[in-house]
């Protein structure tokens, strides 16, 4: 099901605002009662294609509350502002630019309601660098298994790979520590002081933080932002 974008839908039973939040950057990974949103085409099992600036379910709205949004997220939303109290990102920051990501950033702020929070996961620059220096370390190890099969078996337990896959590899493009993308937030609106590092399924809000996903426990960066009041 595919219909034009409207943001009450009271006339399918949707009232959007009332979805939990905002998921930018969901690939297939969607969220039920979340908006999820990507710039990938999916067809569902009634053979309907999404399309961007449309709303799509994959059996209906009514029967599944899973709910998607094709669009790319280096433009801006169709989305009115202060409509969402959470957002949630996990694995799509590192591959926009650094400008894009900063524009991304805006879009988000712009989208969240006064007091809205945003939960961001990415590769964390540090921690895999660390990897370089303490092969000995059981994250080294962790990060070796997750790469077996995904990449050809002789790179796997280079050191020089292991960092270079990094930055090379998956479609990423900026890479971050606490400190830079602290700046960016900062730089796309959210006060300093609502910054914080949080841990793998730690923070603000259980229903938000409880969306990370075990396979990105190590090695990643946790970061909640609340817009100002």
């Amino acid at each position: 099901m595919s219909v034009p974008l409207d943001f009450n839908l009271r006339h399918i039973g949707i009232d959007i605002p009332l979805v939990t939040g905002l998921h930018c950057g969901s690939g297939a990974a969607w969220k039920q009662n979340w908006l999820n949103t990507d710039a990938e085409t999916f067809v569902g099992s009634n053979g309907v294609q999404t399309t961007p600036v449309a709303l799509f379910a994959p059996d209906g709205y009514e029967h599944t509350n899973f709910y998607y949004l094709q669009h790319d997220a280096t433009t801006p939303f169709p989305i009115p502002d202060n409509l969402f109290g959470h957002c949630y990102s996990e694995h799509f920051i590192e591959h926009l630019t650094r400008d894009q990501g900063l524009a991304f950033l805006q879009e988000v702020h712009r989208m969240l309601r006064p007091g809205g929070i945003l939960r961001l996961s990415t590769p964390d620059l540090h921690a895999n660098l660390e990897l370089f220096f303490h092969t000995e370390r059981p994250a080294f190890a962790q990060s070796v298994a997750f790469l077996e099969g995904r990449v050809p078996a002789w790179h796997v337990r280079n050191r020089a790979f292991m960092v270079n896959q990094l930055f090379h590899f998956w479609g990423h493009q900026w890479i971050y520590d606490f400190e830079d993308l602290a700046l960016l937030l900062k730089q796309a609106g959210f006060p300093a002081a609502s910054i914080q590092r949080r841990a793998f399924r730690e923070g603000a809000i259980a229903d938000v933080e409880q969306l990370d996903q075990e396979a990105r426990s190590q090695e990643n960066l946790f970061v909640e932002a609340v817009k100002a009041p």
